[in-house]
């Protein structure tokens, strides 16, 4: 992993997770996921929901969604 202020580079789908549980625990705003299909996005949501207490088997993909909420 990169990291520029601020600013993550991920070389793999453990770095985007690990970025993911990194933001969670750093910021306490609202996120958009925004990119391709096979990003990464639900990768980068798993880790943060990890980080939270949410089960990685219980986030699913933001694509194609305008919300996601999930309780603890």
């Amino acid at each position: 992993m990169i990291t520029l202020k601020n600013r993550y580079i991920s070389l793999s789908s453990e770095e985007t997770e690990e970025i993911g549980r990194i933001i969670a625990k750093t910021n306490n705003r609202t996120i958009g996921l925004i990119g391709e299909l096979g990003s990464g996005k639900t990768v980068f949501a798993k880790g943060f929901f990890s980080e939270l207490g949410i089960l990685k088997k219980d986030v699913t993909s933001p694509s194609y969604i305008i919300v996601n909420e999930y309780r603890k």
